[in-house]
């Protein structure tokens, strides 16, 4: 596996996760659930369920799903 957990695990901030997403994404087509897929590229449960059905927080940013 080419893909590696970045080694600065602070907070982002505005700083997009692509890699993680795309990888993220890759594992959820293979099959995996959105707990596993989420800690295998080293993000919280919620970031993942946020990445795949867009914030319903209505506290939060919105950020639409990606299209698969």
């Amino acid at each position: 596996m080419d893909f590696e957990i970045r080694k600065v695990r602070t907070a982002q901030g505005p700083v997009k996760l692509e890699r993680e997403r795309e990888e993220y994404f890759r594992l959820v087509q293979m099959g995996l659930t959105n707990r596993e897929a989420s800690r295998r590229v080293g993000v919280h449960e919620r970031t993942g369920r946020e990445w795949r059905n867009g914030r319903t927080d209505p506290k939060r940013r919105r950020a639409p799903a990606l299209a698969e």
